[in-house]
């Protein structure tokens, strides 16, 4: 069966396209007439779409006069046509001319693409808000975010906690732009959040509202056909492990034509690594590339969802597809730059000026260094029109949504990942296709290939870093465990730079990227940055690329474009300082701005986020040395092998006291899949009754965190209580709630512990070039304080839950010398929670018992005897039934100290 019709439309139609659209060319109008078919049947089951084909009083005889225009279709829609078309005794591409021609004919009114007004809502629309959300929307009105012309600052910045209600407030927001006739580009950092927002937007606006929403995601967020095929027949079944290309057939065959959810696009990468879990590749792999043929299945999902873009009020994109519009918009910046020489001398003059300055042995401050920067971009800007650039007209307003997260996913979108593993097989293909040509002197391309092959295993060998281990290549001086890898990078760099690559197809143009990052690595740039990089399962080792600071780009999107005004959303905005002082500080500067060019809130603290939960903080070494002697160490996390299996076995013995004593679930978040590993293997020997409720996080081909989110809560819907040993994004992008659950029976999650401090969770090439800065051991504190207070936010997401919540945080470091910076940080991350719990003096005793203690530089044991009334295990009171009912008291602490208000376990 074809995925193309030959379709027809009258003269009229085809006049609208052209002069009112402005579609010059052919595959203009195939996308846009693909669009409209695909509009107008929004099709999901064959025959139903059929019999409403059959149904629609149209003359399907009508004689159509265009020239043939190509209209690609979805298989679902491909049998739809051919069911009605043998009902109708006409062909199927007169059936697809006539519906494309009478939905061109619906629109025949409305203006051109670019200069277009969106059309006012037809109905309004009664929102019940949260205290929060009116009083951030509230002050957006109050300061002009529907009247731009108005206000002081254009860009505002809002905190609301976690589960106040974000996604309501920014669509509320939008609403009120689109009723001033305005367009709103919505940015989220992932797939789940804007299905998020899908869900929120058909809960409360729907299309009866007149609010057209509509998701935009890149092409490494669509699966390529071809692409995938291609690596099915390749790679065949894998050695060891389930067959994972008969799943990928059967997502072909069933799924991958089907709309996700409440998402009408196929063809989604999430679709695919839902229903592929096994998948051994990276996603690049499969993902579509500008080099996929345009007929590929996952390049017509892609192309389809422009057009609907084009025409709604709101725009849901990924933070990776806003970085993807703004660069292109840098790139033309560059290339018009290259051609205008007037322009290149402002710029050259600008350059000049800075580094006059530094060679006078000054230096710039940063509002100085923003303002020549500004002064380029702006030249930038006049080089090109900003709306015929991108794949997009530029919205009048635009939102971030997790805005703490938009520099990391901006240094990601724009990193050049190449795969060391699958380097010689693409060298391979490009040479067969007689598309290796080596420079004067260099080797035969099969001899480039042999030592390509022989590095690449080197680089993949085991007597590389450890997993998780980066490497910075492009250091002047790199340390001497580093070397090895540096050298073999570098002999790598040299093979891959001592020939040029002929041809444009897929092979020859993801080689070609690849040249370039070795080419600049090689040069050493001033600011870029090459790393190598293990995975945590030490399967795909990569070399990434990118830049180091994404400023410029940022203030290119903010301030040179023309975007009316922008709102920043984050639960983690304002942090404490060093000293424990709350500022937005961090977060404004991380985004290229002053502070002066924004107006910011924090909303008042929701009391329901904190009323239920009372915090156990981790035992003071002072007083377990009072207690039990000196020298003990107890819940202290470490990269040294022996005392991280003493961490282990500590997390052990608490874990096996706290899910019991639980009211419901448990999640546990941990900084690496390594660690998370160890104690799920070494919990479940301990206690084994605890298999079957516990989930683990793991890396590449374990199971995704919306699959454990569904088991999690399929097994407390079963009646047990979940254990869930979490890692990576579950910091921040995990919700774990269950809706049907009425809020005052809710023990979905009555247990949240945080292992250790999250340093170094973000992996981007923008936070290792600030791991090497004079400040990185602030950078590291104010991420890490970042990332903690994002992992708080997953204990309570909703008000009116239980009173028998409980936070841990087990970090005993925060107590060492030399780090108050990290206990002031803390301290200030939970001043918010009113009751604190202490943990029993036999829990500790349990962990005190076979620990580590130091004796100058050597290891001794020390045991401490626990009777049977110090157990916790052998207590005879029941586990606590009083922290369901929540019976605070006052009682003294258990190592001395002064009485306070804590839970009396």
């Amino acid at each position: 069966m074809k995925k193309i019709f030959s379709a027809h439309i009258s003269k009229p139609s085809l006049d609208y396209l052209v002069t009112q659209l402005g579609l010059e060319s052919e595959i203009q109008v195939s996308r846009y007439c693909t669009a409209a078919l695909k509009d107008t049947l929004e099709c999901v089951e064959p025959q139903a779409c059929a019999q409403e084909i059959s149904n629609f009083d149209l003359d399907w005889s009508e004689p159509l006069d265009s020239g043939r225009i190509v209209v690609s279709s979805s298989k679902c829609e491909r049998e739809a046509i051919n069911l009605a078309a043998a009902t109708l005794s006409v062909s199927p591409n007169q059936i697809c001319s006539v519906l494309i021609d009478w939905s061109i004919k619906q629109n025949i009114e409305e203006v051109s693409k670019v200069s277009r007004k969106l059309p006012a809502l037809n109905k309004e629309i009664s929102l019940t808000l949260n205290a929060a959300q009116k009083e951030t929307l509230s002050w957006l009105v109050s300061n002009a975010w529907n009247k731009p012309e108005e206000a002081s600052n254009k860009i505002f910045y809002a905190e609301m906690g976690t589960g106040s209600g974000k996604t309501l407030l920014a669509l509320s927001a939008a609403k009120i732009a689109a009723k001033e006739g305005r367009r709103t580009w919505i940015a989220v950092p992932s797939l789940g959040v804007q299905k998020q927002f899908m869900g929120e937007y058909s809960k409360r606006f729907g299309r009866q509202s007149g609010l057209v929403m509509s998701l935009v995601s890149g092409r490494r967020e669509f699966v390529s056909e071809s692409r995938l095929l291609t690596l099915i027949e390749d790679e065949g079944k894998p050695k060891g492990g389930e067959d994972w290309t008969k799943q990928a057939i059967q997502w072909v065959d069933r799924l991958a034509d089907k709309p996700l959810g409440a998402d009408r696009r196929r063809w989604l990468m999430g679709s695919f690594l839902e229903h592929v879990p096994s998948f051994p590749f990276a996603d690049n792999d499969v993902c579509i590339t500008t080099e996929c043929p345009a007929d590929d299945s996952g390049v017509l999902a892609y192309e389809d969802q422009f057009n609907l873009a084009d025409r709604a009020d709101i725009v849901v994109m990924t933070h990776h597809y806003l970085a993807l519009e703004t660069m292109a918009r840098v790139r033309a910046g560059v290339i018009g730059l290259s051609k205008d020489e007037s322009s290149k001398a402002l710029v050259s003059t600008l350059y000049a000026e800075s580094r006059s300055i530094g060679a006078a042995g000054q230096k710039l401050t940063h509002s100085e260094l923003l303002s020549l920067i500004d002064q380029k971009n702006q030249i930038f800007a006049s080089l090109f029109d900003v709306n015929e650039v991108g794949r997009m007209v530029l919205p009048n307003r635009l939102i971030i949504d997790e805005a703490h997260l938009l520099e990391e996913n901006f240094s990601s979108a724009n990193t050049i990942r190449i795969s060391v593993r699958r380097l010689p097989t693409l060298f391979s293909r490009v040479m067969k296709a007689k598309g290796i040509k080596p420079a004067e002197g260099a080797p035969t391309p099969s001899k480039l290939f042999d030592q390509l092959s022989s590095l690449c295993s080197r680089l993949a060998s085991s007597n590389m870093p450890e997993a998780g281990a980066k490497v910075f290549l492009n250091w002047a001086n790199p340390p001497a465990k580093d070397r090895l890898v540096v050298s073999c990078a570098e002999d790598l760099a040299t093979v891959m730079t001592s020939f040029s690559i002929n041809g444009n197809h897929e092979e020859a143009q993801s080689l070609r990227r690849s040249q370039y990052a070795f080419k600049k690595m090689l040069s050493a740039a001033r600011y870029n940055i090459a790393l190598f990089s293990n995975s945590p399962i030490r399967q795909y080792p990569q070399i990434l690329f990118g830049s180091a600071n994404h400023t410029s780009d940022f203030r290119m999107l903010f301030s040179a474009l023309g975007i009316e005004s922008t709102l920043l959303l984050s639960a983690t905005i304002f942090l404490p300082s060093i000293g424990g002082a709350w500022s937005s500080r961090r977060f404004i500067s991380g985004l290229g701005l002053r502070p002066e060019e924004t107006t910011g809130m924090r909303a008042p603290p929701q009391t329901w986020l904190t009323d239920p939960v009372t915090l156990y903080m981790p035992p003071k070494p002072s007083d377990i040395s009072r207690e039990f002697g000196a020298g003990h160490v107890i819940l202290k996390p470490s990269n040294d092998a022996k005392e991280s299996d003493a961490w282990i076995k500590d997390l052990v013995t608490f874990c096996k006291w706290s899910t019991s004593t639980a009211a419901g679930g448990t999640l546990v978040l941990m900084t690496s899949y390594e660690s998370a590993g160890k104690l799920a293997s070494a919990l479940s020997k301990a206690m084994p009754e605890i298999a079957a409720r516990l989930l683990v996080s793991e890396p590449r081909v374990g199971r995704r965190p919306s699959e454990l989110k569904a088991q999690f809560i399929d097994i407390y819907h079963s009646g047990e209580k979940p254990v869930w040993i979490a890692v990576g994004n579950c910091w921040t992008g995990l919700n774990l709630t269950d809706e049907s659950i009425e809020p005052g029976e809710d023990n979905l999650v009555t247990d949240l512990i945080i292992t250790r401090t999250p340093y170094a969770l973000n992996q981007s090439i923008s936070a290792a070039a600030k791991g090497l800065t004079a400040a990185r051991h602030i950078q590291a504190l104010e991420e890490a304080g970042m990332m903690l207070k994002q992992g708080i936010g997953r204990l309570v997401r909703r008000p009116g839950l239980p009173d028998n919540r409980r936070l841990f945080y087990l970090d005993t470091r925060i107590y060492e010398k030399g780090k108050k910076p990290l206990l002031n940080m803390s301290s200030a991350l939970f001043s918010g929670y009113q009751k604190a719990g202490q943990l029993p003096r036999g829990l500790i005793k349990e962990m005190v018992g076979p620990t580590i203690k130091r004796a100058g530089q050597k290891y001794e044991m020390r045991s401490v005897p626990i009777t049977k009334n110090d157990s916790v295990t052998g207590s005879k009171s029941p586990p606590p039934a009083n922290l369901v009912k929540n019976q605070v008291e006052t009682v003294k602490r258990p190592f001395g100290g002064k009485k306070k208000n804590i839970q009396k376990i």
